[in-house]
């Protein structure tokens, strides 16, 4: 993205992300706390337990995350301008936060299957769809940028994570 956007509008994207990403922060210790418990439960063959450890996690993560994430959505604008005190910065980014902001969330809700599948020594479906996810990004992103900046970028980021929800959830 560096060498498509303007050093303003890469800075702005960038900014945002990390503003974006924020409410992800929530998934980082329920994988801690689940995955030892995924892998002790493949390892003993417990089906039944694994099942219920899965489901638990998946909702923790849906529900911690998603309800950060509808904060930073509807009330993005706002939280941008009382932490940043900048009006102007606030009014650029605010929509550029909420698009990201959805799409890590979207990222976020595969994380437990992803782990899932590391319990199970299961790597190949996730190698092969991340081939398959750059091999789209990267010509879309040279498609995309040039004509719609930064949200083209943020959408591309949306679009990927859909496609993971939908593909490597199911599998």
């Amino acid at each position: 993205l560096s060498r498509l956007l303007t050093l303003e509008a890469f800075g702005y994207y960038a900014f945002a992300v990390v503003v974006a990403q924020t409410p992800s922060m929530v998934v980082g210790p329920v994988t801690q706390a689940f995955y030892p418990r995924f892998t002790k439960l493949i390892s003993e063959d417990n089906q039944a337990d694994l099942i219920a450890a899965y489901h638990a996690a998946a909702q923790l993560v849906a529900v911690l995350l998603g309800s950060a994430t509808i904060i930073l959505v509807f009330f993005g604008h706002e939280i941008l301008e009382l932490w940043t005190r900048d009006r102007i910065l606030s009014e650029r980014i605010y929509m550029l936060v909420a698009i990201l902001s959805f799409g890590s969330l979207l990222n976020g809700l595969v994380t437990i299957p992803h782990y899932l599948q590391l319990s199970a020594g299961w790597t190949g479906l996730i190698i092969r769809i991340n081939i398959i996810a750059v091999a789209i990004i990267v010509p879309t992103l040279f498609w995309i940028v040039p004509v719609y900046g930064v949200i083209g970028a943020a959408w591309v980021w949306v679009s990927v994570n859909t496609l993971y929800v939908i593909v490597s959830m199911q599998l």
